[in-house]
């Protein structure tokens, strides 16, 4: 409580949260947790957690086949947002690597090859479903972003990189 008054205090914009799963067992699994960290409603209690609040929560959230990984568990990712109140989520593509250009694990390379999701696939599934609306793209040297906002109620983030082009 001392460290989210302090945040509360100095109105920092926002607060990014890891959340990769709606399902507290399955985050829980994704973050090799015993237990959850924290409790949403409690630290919006505190800081507010909303856009015009104090600080605004951003749920962050990596795509992870498996998980949260198509339109299908991003919309019940979202669904899940709103029941919490909150209306700020970024979702991340895990970036494939190369074991040769990283100073990652050979099990860290294969997890994220093996675990990256096509955010171009999803991204085309998302454009043709009408409870999301596209805001703005930025399109940089190596990373994608592209704002969207579902059901007219939560800001949608996402972030993508072309690592052969970053290696580059």
């Amino acid at each position: 409580d001392t460290v989210l008054n302090k945040i509360a205090e100095c109105k920092m914009p926002h607060l990014n949260i890891s959340r990769h799963h709606y399902n507290d067992l399955v985050n829980k699994q994704i973050l090799e947790l015993t237990d959850t960290p924290y409790d949403i409603q409690h630290i919006k209690s505190i800081i507010g957690g909303v856009y015009g609040s104090t600080t605004r929560i951003r749920l962050q959230c990596v795509l992870i086949k498996g998980f949260i990984d198509d339109i299908n568990s991003i919309k019940n990712y979202l669904d899940w947002v709103i029941e919490q109140g909150l209306d700020n989520v970024a979702f991340r593509g895990l970036s494939k690597l190369k074991e040769s250009a990283s100073s990652e694990s050979f099990e860290t390379v294969e997890y994220c090859n093996n675990k990256a999701v096509d955010m171009f696939s999803v991204l085309k599934d998302i454009s043709n479903d009408p409870d999301f609306k596209l805001v703005a793209q930025n399109i940089s040297d190596h990373y994608t972003y592209e704002d969207w906002l579902y059901k007219g109620v939560v800001d949608v983030h996402f972030a993508y990189s072309d690592m052969d082009i970053l290696e580059e």
